[in-house]
């Protein structure tokens, strides 16, 4: 029986891509808490809820991950406001 699967080059180019977009989503979310970090503006805030949101949606980190770090920087911004 013959699986069909990838196998040798096919299966190095998947994991460099998954490589690729691991480290660009993991980035935009370490830039958007530091930006929140310097100014706790709304801004700020929706910039690091897209990116965390954006990266559950393509598999980085998972969805429940993205609401607890969007949640704690709710909590951040209306703690410094308040």
């Amino acid at each position: 029986e013959i699986r069909l699967s990838l196998v040798g080059s096919e299966m190095c180019i998947r994991d460099r891509r998954n490589h690729t977009l691991n480290k660009r989503y993991k980035t935009l979310l370490k830039n958007a808490r530091n930006n929140l970090k310097k100014s706790n503006s709304a801004e700020e805030l929706r910039v690091l809820q897209k990116a965390a949101r954006k990266a559950a949606h393509k598999g980085v980190i998972h969805s429940n991950k993205a609401s607890r770090i969007v949640s704690r920087a709710m909590a951040r911004v209306n703690r410094d406001v308040a």
